[in-house]
């Protein structure tokens, strides 16, 4: 069986249905390529979260006027646990051994008075914040 190119692309023709197969222009390919790295980064600024969606995120908030130990404590696990940071781990393991001492100092069996441990704790509460990047 010796076939010639205009036989095999009648027979191909045929076997398709009628319908000829041609290659495409580089632009056309081009073109789709620019299309869909134009829809990826669309999708990228629409999809990450913004400003608005900052405290749903796991974001710390300005302390209150008023701090307690169960702000502080909540502020400092949010901290820990915020999966944004990029700290060393000998920076993770100081904060989780500050979160541990605060807990034992403020009710542990030898816990402080109330009014020196306020004090303490917004100046805690201010320095871990100002060490988030």
């Amino acid at each position: 069986m010796d076939f010639s190119i205009h036989q095999l692309v009648s027979i191909v023709a045929l076997a398709g249905g009628g319908l000829m197969i041609e290659p495409k222009p580089p632009l056309y390919w081009v073109t789709r390529a620019v299309q869909f790295l134009v829809c990826g980064v669309a999708l990228y600024f629409l999809l990450r979260p913004g400003p608005r969606d900052a405290g749903a995120a796991g974001t710390t908030a300005p302390l209150p006027e008023k701090v307690t130990a169960l702000d502080v404590l909540n502020l400092l696990r949010r901290i820990e646990q915020g999966g944004r940071l990029s700290w060393s781990p000998q920076e993770r393991l100081e904060l989780a051994q500050t979160i541990c001492e605060l807990e034992q100092r403020l009710f542990g069996p030898d816990a402080e008075p109330d009014g020196q441990a306020e004090a303490d704790l917004e100046l805690l509460a201010r320095k871990w914040l100002a060490r988030i990047p």
